[in-house]
Order: structure tokens, then sequence, then C-alpha cells
């Protein structure tokens, strides 16, 4: 029986009008700062020096989809930081009417659940912004063959064509409903081969430049019926200049600004390291093309089960002066879920706190971790721990890897990126089980025990094949059977609890949708263990050679440099196996 109250709601939202949501928002306009300075859970807002906006970004659409108690618990946590707004990077992970197979199985809320988060950010004094996808990252709807007629290439939009400005149309209306804040970002990145695929065989060759101001346009007009302020990223400016990328040497056209559509507020993403000089210059770059500009940086949590809060807070810091220097006031963490979506939302929540402090003036070196375990119930530098998933030596490094990822799927028998393993990669990891499990995690103690039970499983496997090859080409049969009957049976059993334990934190933290791909992910390493310590026992009855293993071993070809510590490598089909698939 459908709830009488739900369904009264539902046919308010249905009538509601467009004036009607302007009237609403402007209503409840107040309400962000007033529950801000009311806060008595100890709210850290303001006194930010030289932004207006301190945001964070996260994504809640690529193979993880947060569940509604853990975005209001995000937004808790924001509030007490002192965050402005909460950005949910949605792509297509909503619900609309009419469209069944947008975003089926994918997770995703409807509009009563997006109007429960936005009415408890407000209460919070967050204001909540959507991210949506208007032109490129959408492919996914394409394994959708009601679909597959709007597309220009395999994640590309069709510029031009009705049928899609329709369902753009379509997006922005739910989203209207669900959602007060009459800012909306929409995307539009990283469509490198805009115009190249049916379009180019449809219309012949149009410049990208063309087609993204004109694609732009129209869905900027579009938003006007919702009242809609766009935002996009900037990176596609750069690759309307021939030969330019987003980059070091990139250069924005300047001549651009007249194209852009009034209103129009750009973002510049930027999440590594760079020089002042090119920092400095590409945000004046962006200021001649724009009146309105963001700068987002990046907390790292898509290299794996790890996050890298070390890294991203260096960055964050050197990003956040610039910003002041050349006078650009608003400043977005983003939160990206590449590779799967592996790693906890909150593994990074000392970059986050991080950058609100240094949003007050503080250096890093300043960072007041006695708020952060007051507020968070975890001490600061326990929580750092998380990192070194990526960095079991401890090192004083900077610099992104994802060993955690690529130790655990470089193949016993056919690996290559083993090879660039210190020989007592092993023995880091038993060590750095000890750590995690002597910390308190407090209410994320469920993150902690993923770490601890992940680091057991390559406290074995991270130097394992290294070692099977080298004893199988120096004919020890003893090793190689303690291999097979002692260490690879125990490095089953020890990721059988692994996945045990993390399927229990993922729904506790996420809907179910995505955990399927971790389930073949890390499930399938299982198969593969256990075939290869088979081969190995026939080996050692019969004496029959094992094909993979008569090979002389190579290092990965990969971009230098390619020692363990600046490994980025998070290409599961290449990590696997070198056929292609």
């Amino acid at each position: 029986m459908i709830n009488v109250e739900k369904r009264v709601r539902k046919e308010k939202i249905e009538k509601n009008t467009i004036s009607s949501i302007k009237k609403q928002v402007i209503g409840r306009k107040s309400c962000y700062t007033k529950s801000r300075t009311d806060n008595k859970g100890g709210s850290r807002v303001g006194n930010f020096e030289g932004f207006s906006e301190l945001s964070a970004f996260l994504e809640c659409s690529n193979n993880s989809t947060p569940t509604v108690k853990t975005l209001k618990k995000y937004v808790d946590i924001l509030s007490t930081f002192g965050y402005t707004q909460l950005y949910l990077g949605l792509t297509c992970g909503y619900k609309m009417e009419g469209e069944p197979y947008f975003g089926f199985c994918r997770g995703g809320y409807d509009t009563e659940q997006l109007q429960e988060i936005d009415a408890y950010a407000a209460g919070k004094g967050i204001e909540l912004r959507v991210n949506i996808q208007v032109l490129g990252h959408i492919g996914i709807i394409m394994r959708h063959n009601c679909y597959t007629g709007l597309f220009d290439t395999g994640d590309a939009f069709m510029v031009g064509k009705e049928e899609v400005y329709q369902l753009v149309d379509k997006m922005l209306a739910t989203i209207s409903k669900g959602v007060r804040s009459r800012i909306i970002h929409i995307g539009m990145d990283e469509i490198y081969d805009l115009g190249q695929g049916r379009y180019l065989q449809e219309h012949g060759y149009v410049d990208k430049r063309t087609l993204f101001l004109e694609h732009l346009q129209r869905v900027v007009e579009l938003a006007k019926k919702y009242e809609y302020t766009c935002e996009i990223w900037s990176d596609m400016f750069y690759h309307m200049v021939q030969g330019s990328e987003h980059g070091d040497n990139g250069v924005l056209p300047a001549d651009v600004r007249s194209s852009i559509p009034e209103g129009v507020r750009i973002v510049h993403w930027r999440y590594d390291k760079q020089t002042d000089e090119v920092l400095a210059r590409q945000i004046k770059e962006h200021q001649a093309i724009s009146d309105s500009v963001t700068f987002a940086g990046c907390a790292w949590k898509s290299l794996g089960l790890a996050p890298d809060n070390k890294y991203s807070i260096w960055v964050i810091e050197h990003q956040m002066r610039i910003c002041r220097q050349e006078g650009v006031d608003r400043y977005m963490v983003t939160m990206w879920s590449d590779g799967g979506a592996h790693c906890s939302n909150f593994a990074v929540l000392p970059s986050l706190f991080a950058a609100a402090e240094m949003a007050r003036g503080k250096t890093s070196d300043e960072i007041d971790k006695a708020a952060f375990k007051e507020i968070v119930g975890v001490d600061f530098d326990d929580f750092m721990l998380l990192d070194n998933l990526n960095n079991p030596f401890m090192k004083d490094i900077k610099t992104l890897n994802c060993r955690c990822y690529w130790g655990l799927l470089t193949d016993l028998f056919l690996g290559s990126h083993d090879l660039l393993l210190d020989a007592h990669t092993n023995e880091a990891y038993a060590a750095l089980e000890a750590k995690y499990a002597a910390v308190d995690g407090g209410d994320y103690g469920m993150i902690f025990e993923n770490h601890r039970l992940y680091s057991r499983v390559l406290s074995i496997k991270m130097n394992l094949g290294v070692q099977i090859r080298k004893a199988y080409r120096e004919k020890n049969h003893d090793l190689l059977k303690q291999y097979a009957t002692v260490d690879i049976p125990k490095m089953i059993e020890y990721m059988k609890e692994f996945i045990t334990h993390y399927q229990k934190w993922w729904l506790s933290e996420n809907m179910a949708y995505g955990l399927e791909v971790h389930h073949l992910f890390y499930g399938g390493q299982l198969t593969r263990w256990q075939y290869e310590a088979e081969r190995l026992l026939q080996y050692l009855e019969d004496g029959q050679p094992i094909e993979e293993l008569e090979r002389e071993d190579l290092p990965p070809s990969i971009i230098p440099p390619t020692d363990e510590d600046r490994c980025v490598e998070m290409n599961y089909h290449y990590l696997i196996s070198n056929c292609g698939f």
C-alpha cells in the first residue's frame, strides 16, 4: 500500500511550477546562514581568508552511490568543518519519470530522496548543488538501445540532435524539483573526440570549438526555463586550440570570452602539483575569459582502496595560496571514484578538514589536529595512516602511486609490475596490518578493518609472484610446494575474510549497486590463485613445464619513472593480462 503522506508529497511536487520553485528558494535562502551560526554542534564556519565559498564535490554515480544516511553524515561533518556547499556528482545517477533505463541498476536518487538530502543540508547551513552531464561522460546509458541514437561517439551526445535536448530538458526539470539551489553544474569536460563519430559521418567536419559552444548555448537556454545559472568545467577550452592540452603548457584562447553565454560560471580543475608560475598564468587566463571562476582541487581517493591525503593536502595548500594571490575566491575539493570506487568517501576526511583550515589562512603545519579529533572522533595522524596502504614503508614522499591496486592484481605467473617492489614489501605490509589493528577507528572502524585485512593479504601476495618465478627457474621444488600448499591457500583464506568484511562495509555506506563489480574484481583473484596452486602441484607431480613460467621476466614498459613509489597504473585489463579482451 502506498504511504498516503508520500503520495500527497509526490503530487505536490508534480504540481510545482517554476515560479513556485523560485519562491521556495528565495524564502529559504536565509536558512543557510542562520543554521550555520546557530549550529550547536560546534560549527567552524566563517573566518575564511580570501574565500567566499569552500565546497566539496562528492561523486555519486561512478560504481558507487552513497545512501541518504551516508550523505546526511557527510553534511554533518562538512557543516562542522565549515564548508558552504556540497555538490553531488550525479552524472546520470538519478531517476527520471518516463526514463526507466536512465540509471537502471546503478543506484541513484529519486526526487523525494533529493528533496530529503537538500532539506537536511539546508538545515545544517550547507547549500546542496548538483552536477550532471549534458554532453560527455554519459556513454554508460548507451548499453540500453533506446539511447544509442543520441550519441556521436561512445561517450558524447550528438550536438544539434533535437532528441538530445529533449532528454537534457528532462534532466534539468528533474533536478529542479529535487534541489532548491539555482546553480547547477552541467559538466561538459573531456570530450576530446567531439564531432569525430556519427556527427562526422552525417554532417561532415565541424571543429570542436564550434560544436562545443553551440551545445553549451542550447543547454543554457534550456536551463533558463528553470532559472538556473550553469557551471561547467573549463578543460575543453584548452582543446579549442590546435595542439594545446589541459596541462602545464596549455593555453586558453582569450577570444572565446565573447562566445561563452552570459552568466556561465567556469571551474578550472587541476589535481596535480604545478609551479607557482604555471598556476598563476592559468588562473589569469581563466579570469580573462570569465568574471566567475572557481578553482577545483582534489582529495585523492581513486587509486585503489587507499586515499592519498598527504599529497592532496600538499597540493591544496599550494593552490589556495595562488588563488588568494590572484583573487579567485571560490575553491572546490573534488572526490572522484575512478577505477571502481574501492575507497571509502570518509577516508579523505583529513584532506577536507585541512582544506577548511587552510582556507582560514593556516598552513598545513598549523592544522588543529585536536579539533579534528573532537569532531571526527579519531586521531588525525591515525586517519592519515590510511594513506600507507600505498606507502607501506611510510616514506616521506609526495607522489601519487596505487601500489595496493597493482600489487594485488599483478599475476603470480604473468606479473611484471611486481618486479618494481622492494624485496621486503611483504614484511612492510605485515607491519602495517599491526598498525591498523592498533587504531581506535571509532565510527570509522570498518574502514580501518578493511585496510587491516587487505594488508594481511598483501603481506603474502606482494612478493610471492617474484618468488614463485625464481623458485621455478631454479627448480626449487621444496619452495614451490610451500607456495602451493601453504602460502597461496592462506592468501585465499585471507582474501575471503577481506571480501566478507568489505561487502559489509560497502552496504553500510553505499547502495548495493556496484558491489557486484567488487565481487568479480576480488573474487576473480581467488579463482586465479587456486588455479596457480593446482598447476604448481601438478608440475611437482609430473614434471610437465608450466607454460606461463617458461619465459624471462620483463619489467613493465610504462611512462618513467617506474619505481614502486611513482607507479600510477590503474588499468585493470593491462594489469591482469597482456591478452586483449
